[in-house]
């Protein structure tokens, strides 16, 4: 008997049956923001120590600070190929669908990422572009020598 298995995904190791990896599944923890200063041509950071994302094997992610930051969204996601990953979000008063696409990029044998973010307009550092963090749930980022933290 033969069995296949090409879109089957196995959701405890995020892995499918070709055995290819989908190194963003798991749980994530926000701890770092730097932003670019145009002004000063320099770059400047923030701890940003927030609760949780979870992305889930069968595409879909639960942001634990929601849109608003006190509440929960569920969400989806798609791996475009490399390190491009589009997340479909729904964000705002008025409930506004929209996709945002971010490079991904992993660090510490996949234990940390980095994508390129704008800051909110409600934020002290608004309309400026820099970088977000997060590492794997439970992982000592300090333990890592290899992010290329430009503030740091």
């Amino acid at each position: 008997m033969f069995l296949s298995c090409e879109e089957e995904i196995n959701n405890e190791v995020g892995t499918n049956c070709n055995n290819i990896s989908e190194p963003i599944i798991g749980t994530w923890q926000y701890f770092y923001d730097e932003y670019y200063n145009p002004d000063d041509n320099e770059w400047f950071g923030e701890s940003d120590v927030q609760c949780c994302i979870i992305f889930n094997s069968d595409g879909t992610f639960e942001d634990l600070n929601g849109g608003t930051g006190d509440d929960s969204t569920i969400e989806s996601w798609q791996n475009l190929g490399n390190g491009t990953y589009r997340l479909n979000v729904t964000f705002g008063a008025l409930n506004v669908p929209f996709d945002v696409e971010h490079d991904i990029e992993f660090f510490c044998f996949d234990n940390v990422v980095r994508y390129s973010t704008i800051a909110s307009q409600s934020s002290n550092n608004a309309g400026l572009s820099g970088f977000q963090y997060l590492h794997r749930e439970n992982y000592n980022w300090q333990s890592c020598d290899n992010i290329p933290f430009n503030s740091l």
